[in-house]
């Protein structure tokens, strides 16, 4: 910056003559002013100093946008599969003989308890909603659906199917013993039934897998059930056949009522595999007796 000079001026005003007797107090004279003061004395002051401009404060950086997550492009589904002639019957995927739920109906007695499965195979009914002494234990059991196994206590419980759309609803107390079992929801001389179907072990000297029969098929009455040279003859409802032994493979199945053995219902073909608890359950999908379905459960030996 430029200098700029300041001037300053004295004015001097004529000063009357002091006497020189004058003293202060102490004893010492002011001497006389001798000199005359140069009119065109000037002084330069100091040039004002500017005050710092604070320095502006930074700008806080402002984070990066993320970057927009790719959106994926639209799937290719899979065609629809050929539907073959002769279906496979499914086979359950096995929940395992320990059961791995938590006991939810063992009252207070947590350590005694046994295992039950729900299986829905009720003709003519909607969605069951299942209770088990009051306790909800299945929102909605399609038909055709089984559940996994869970942990109950020994002794009598009250099962109550209810298919709230038409008003329908049935119950039934079942003793249920320390071991496991599955609680079918059947068709029944008066509409809506619930049996317990014990599910043993199968023989531990069986080599390869263990396979029965279980006739839930209300409307076709006692059935035979062949499984390659294996039969199973006049399966009556609701009763399940003893184990019988089959290598681990494929087997041609084939399913007719009794009463008319050389009409075949079903033909199909059933997969055993080794050290495997297999249980066959036949039932209706419409009422009339030759309409027949399978569901096929593999489980893991005990």
């Amino acid at each position: 910056m430029k200098e700029v000079p300041y001037s300053l001026s004295l004015k001097v005003q004529e000063m009357e003559e002091v006497d020189p007797d004058f003293s202060m107090p102490g004893g010492s004279s002011i001497p006389p002013f001798d000199e005359e003061i140069d009119p065109g004395f000037s002084v330069t002051p100091e040039e004002p100093t500017t005050p710092s401009t604070p320095s502006t404060p930074s700008t806080p950086s402002i984070p990066s946008t993320p970057s927009t997550p790719s959106i994926p492009s639209t799937p290719v589904y899979p065609s629809t599969p050929s539907i073959p002639s002769t279906p496979t019957v499914p086979s359950i995927p096995s929940t395992g003989q320990i059961p791995i739920y938590p006991c939810l109906f063992c009252g207070g007695d947590p350590w005694i308890a046994g295992a039950i499965r729900l299986l829905n195979t009720a003709v003519g009914y909607n969605s069951l909603r299942i209770y088990i002494d009051g306790m909800l234990a299945a929102t909605a059991l399609d038909f055709a659906q089984l559940t996994g196994y869970r942990r109950i206590s020994r002794g009598y419980h009250t099962f109550l199917a209810v298919d709230e759309a038409q008003n329908i609803s049935t119950s039934k107390s079942i003793y249920i013993d320390s071991g496991m079992a599955t609680i079918a929801f059947t068709n029944g001389p008066a509409g809506l039934n619930i049996l317990s179907i014990p599910d043993p072990s199968c023989p531990a000297s069986f080599p390869g897998g263990c396979l029965r029969v279980c006739n839930l098929a209300w409307y076709s009455g006692n059935l035979n059930v062949s499984v390659g040279n294996l039969t199973f003859q006049s399966v009556s409802f609701g009763q399940p056949t003893s184990f019988s032994s089959l290598n681990s493979g494929s087997y041609p199945l084939r399913i007719s009522r009794s009463e008319r053995p050389g009409n075949t219902l079903i033909s199909s073909t059933l997969r055993i595999t080794s050290g495997r608890i297999h249980t066959l359950y036949v039932f209706n999908w419409n009422p009339s007796p030759d309409t027949i379905q399978t569901l096929l459960t593999s489980d893991r030996r005990g």
